[in-house]
């Protein structure tokens, strides 16, 4: 189930990551207003920069889903600091705009950290593969 929830996760985090991207040029193309401040640079900025964070996470968040899927021990850990991180940082920048949507991020978030921990995770990691390659015979 936790590789499950990461996979979900670290792909709404990608596609978070592509929005910002497309906001952060999407500012640079907006008009500038003569008799005002041009914050088109700082918005292309900490868009830019929320977009590298969000990526990174959902990169981590797949990358230990992979690990997970592998039954590998490290995936627990890849998707409990994705998560972590992800959590963290819907937080700070996540509630401005889209409330809503940054609670449903975070119980997603809050779920995929919950089961990665939990211990029937890790009797899974540690009970292997189902169906074991035959041995080739011996003389």
């Amino acid at each position: 189930m936790a590789q499950i929830l990461a996979v979900v996760t670290g792909l709404s985090a990608v596609a978070i990551a592509g929005w910002a991207c497309y906001g952060a040029f999407a500012a640079l193309d907006k008009p500038h207003e003569p008799n005002s401040v041009d914050f088109r640079l700082v918005s292309f900025a900490i868009l830019l920069i929320i977009a590298v964070g969000t990526g990174v996470i959902g990169a981590m968040n797949l990358r230990g889903a992979a690990l997970l899927v592998n039954r590998k021990r490290s995936g627990r850990t890849w998707v409990v600091a994705g998560s972590s991180l992800g959590i963290v940082a819907t937080i700070m920048f996540g509630g401005l705009e889209v409330p809503l949507f940054a609670l449903a991020l975070i119980v997603l978030l809050i779920a995929t950290l919950v089961t990665a921990v939990l211990p029937g995770t890790n009797r899974w990691i540690r009970a292997g593969s189902a169906v074991r390659e035959p041995e080739w015979p011996t003389r």
